[in-house]
């Protein structure tokens, strides 16, 4: 069975638990598996897209950079990793492209990703597509 038009979330699961989703029959399921690389390196290794979505702001770039180091891949990162960035400069976004060698676009704000909005759809079918 196919779940089609319909949206659950599953706040805060473990990844033990991830099968279980998978076996659902979504057409998508998207998985946030928030900060703590670790723990989530498999799951996120897993996925057939890859979204990183981060921020540029300066005080949070030690963070993206942080996960750069761990899953950065050299010339394996490929069409498989899409990176977005919700903050920055276009400047810092650049050097920051230039830095790992990698494609970084800039994400619409989205005030309640509960109710998305219908201007958002060409942009969310894009980057699933």
């Amino acid at each position: 069975m196919i779940h089609r038009g319909c949206v659950d979330y599953y706040p805060n699961v473990a990844c033990e638990h991830v099968p279980m989703l998978l076996n659902r029959g979504y057409e998508y399921l998207i998985l946030d598996l928030g900060s703590s690389p670790e723990a989530k390196k498999s799951e996120f290794l897993r996925c057939d897209i890859k979204l990183v979505l981060g921020s540029l702001a300066p005080w949070k770039i030690p963070y993206y950079k942080n996960f750069m180091k761990e899953y950065c891949f050299g010339d394996q990162n490929g069409p498989c990793i899409l990176y977005f960035v919700q903050s920055g400069s276009r400047k810092t976004t650049a050097l920051f492209s230039k830095e790992y060698h990698i494609s970084v676009q800039s994400i619409p704000f989205i005030k309640n990703p509960f109710q998305i909005e219908k201007e958002l759809f060409p942009f969310l079918q894009n980057v699933v597509s």
